[in-house]
């Protein structure tokens, strides 16, 4: 169990069904939508079966991050190689700037202690560049992090 900035513990949690729609609330945001590889918001049908396949695929951790109780995002580790693993990390806007994302790295690291750990962040995110540098992950070229074992 990681603390936010403000010493609150962030739990990672397996997604459940029931968090579909909360991630489609979260995926929709205008502030966050503008960081993701395909920027059209999907439609609710387009996004439900998705998060099916989300919820399926053994290559693919969906995890909800839980801070004070609430769900406050979501972190993605999609199998990308051997022992390596790409993240993709969504704090909902209301939360920004709260040090959950720091926490819920940190927190994955911990469930994930062998794998190499990589995301790819595009231009102009500069929080998420932060976030990643922050949290000890090495910049390879302009947009990809990558966190090695015992970093």
């Amino acid at each position: 169990m990681n603390q936010s900035g403000n010493d609150d513990p962030v739990l990672l949690r397996p997604a459940m069904e029931d968090d579909s729609d909360i991630i489609l609330k979260w995926q929709s945001q205008d502030q966050t939508r503008l960081h993701f590889h395909e920027p059209c918001i999907p439609t609710p049908q387009e996004h439900a079966n998705w998060f099916k396949k989300c919820l399926e695929d053994p290559d693919r951790q969906l995890n909800i991050i839980i801070h004070n109780g609430s769900r406050v995002g979501a972190i993605r580790l999609d199998k990308a190689g051997e022992n390596c693993l790409e993240v993709s990390i969504m704090i909902a806007p209301e939360c920004y700037r709260l040090g959950i994302g720091t926490a819920a790295l940190n927190e994955a690291r911990k469930l994930w202690p062998k794998e190499i750990l990589k995301a790819e962040v595009l231009p102009g995110n500069e929080a998420s560049h932060a976030l990643f540098r922050k949290c000890g992950y090495e910049q390879q070229g302009k947009g990809l992090y990558i966190n090695r074992p015992g970093q």
